[in-house]
């Protein structure tokens, strides 16, 4: 277990694809609704890595270009995913389910990706697709609780709420 999973607000940051073809349309597919910035590499023998890029997306590039791009993003510490290379990668894409402000990820650490759709796909399927919608609903009543109660209380009662809106058994206070 070396992979910690990460939530980033990518609105308006820049990430940069090196490489032409399906690898990376379908990266540049998935970062898009996230509000990422985009930048193409022109020439990926000399990628433009300045201190702005948050992270490098490699892919339909030969092994070496590939490798070669790897290690001046580490040696600048820029995060580098390299598509289906885990050992010149310092962070992997998870399988994504969008339900509103709400995702989930699944990752395998680069291990199986299709597993990790796979998996993906199961959590989706018992997944409401109203999700977002209860989401926005639980934030409006925690504003509210939160204006009421002490923080402690409303909490509980906030778990409640969400226990009660997607009809989960709510285990003994104790636990949660």
């Amino acid at each position: 277990m070396g992979y910690f999973p990460l939530c980033m607000d990518l609105r308006g940051k820049k990430v940069l694809l090196v490489g032409t073809g399906p690898q990376i349309a379908d990266k540049a597919e998935k970062l898009r609704p996230f509000g990422a910035q985009l930048l193409r590499c022109d020439d990926p023998h000399q990628p433009a890595l300045d201190q702005e890029i948050a992270f490098v997306v490699v892919g339909d590039v030969d092994r070496q270009t590939a490798c070669r791009v790897s290690c001046l993003c580490r040696e600048r510490g820029i995060p580098v995913n390299v598509v289906d290379d885990p050992r010149n990668s310092t962070f992997f894409f998870p399988s994504l389910i969008v339900r509103g402000d709400v995702t989930v990820s699944v990752s395998t650490g680069g291990k199986a990706p299709g597993g990790g759709a796979c998996i993906s796909r199961l959590i989706g399927s018992v997944l409401p697709e109203d999700t977002g919608e209860i989401i926005d609903r639980l934030q409006a009543l925690r504003t509210e609780l939160y204006g009421k109660y002490p923080r402690e209380e409303a909490k509980r009662l906030l778990r409640k709420a969400a226990a009660r809106a997607f009809g989960v058994m709510i285990p003994s206070e104790k636990n949660w």
